[in-house]
């Protein structure tokens, strides 16, 4: 009885906090005030070990749960408002747009990239594939990137960055090198959620925005290199930098 007082008065606290609105709470991993009810879905149960995001207005958490469902829940009340259906691996990286539209669902073990809508109904689906299909890999990190409205995603083992982008008005992706699209040498895909791949020498593995609308910083921390520098826009690796540590 005991034991069940003490969580259940976590579960309050949490709550409580919560509704202090976006600077209130934001769990993490082996937080301890973060214990599940005993009573709810059996999918509620796991979510404390999951990744947190709150929407940018307060309002609700996005949760991964270790069954590899999302859940939207209520961030005042902790009640279940949305949820995906299981997904075949965990979630490892859930990255919300800047304007609490779109949510990305994204695994270090699968090469699977699910889209979502703030009411978690999905939009788009994706393999984390090379072009020609031969490699696939898990996602490693996923930023948001306000000022383009995309999300830019890094691999272990693809040697690629990708860019997608949220904004329903985005410009074609031609695929692959392009000498001129206006000679039709590429056909062109619609913008919006379609990968915009940088081709990279090496995987890079940790990501930094730059802090312009252009570039993004990569690495793979098991060398000692300085942080790549990649441009966006022209879609290669422009230079390197050195950087403070995390």
């Amino acid at each position: 009885m005991k034991r069940f007082r003490l969580r259940l008065a976590g579960w309050l606290v949490l709550g409580l906090l919560a509704c202090l609105g976006p600077t209130g709470v934001r769990a993490q991993a082996g937080c301890a005030a973060a214990a599940p009810p005993p009573a709810g879905p059996p999918q509620a149960r796991s979510w404390v070990e999951g990744t947190w995001l709150t929407a940018p207005d307060g309002s609700a958490h996005y949760v991964a749960s270790r069954e590899g469902r999302v859940l939207k829940l209520s961030a005042c009340t902790l009640a279940l408002l949305a949820q995906t259906p299981a997904a075949g691996v965990p979630w490892s990286h859930l990255a919300l747009s800047g304007d609490g539209r779109w949510l990305l669902a994204a695994s270090d073990d699968g090469s699977d990239i699910s889209v979502f809508d703030a009411g978690l109904q999905p939009v788009k689906q994706l393999q984390a594939r090379t072009l020609d299909g031969r490699l696939s890999s898990g996602v490693a990190q996923v930023l948001d990137m306000p000022q383009r409205r995309s999300f830019i995603l890094g691999f272990h083992t693809l040697p690629e960055l990708w860019e997608l982008s949220y904004d329903p008005r985005a410009e074609p992706v031609f695929d692959g090198m392009v000498h001129d699209y206006r000679m039709g040498e590429a056909i062109a895909q619609p913008g919006f959620l379609h990968p915009r791949r940088t081709p990279l020498s090496a995987p890079v593995t940790r990501l930094r925005l730059a802090g312009d609308c252009c570039r993004v910083l990569g690495r793979d921390p098991r060398t000692p290199a300085p942080w790549d520098v990649i441009h966006l826009d022209v879609r290669r690796k422009i230079g390197q930098q050195a950087v403070e540590p995390e």
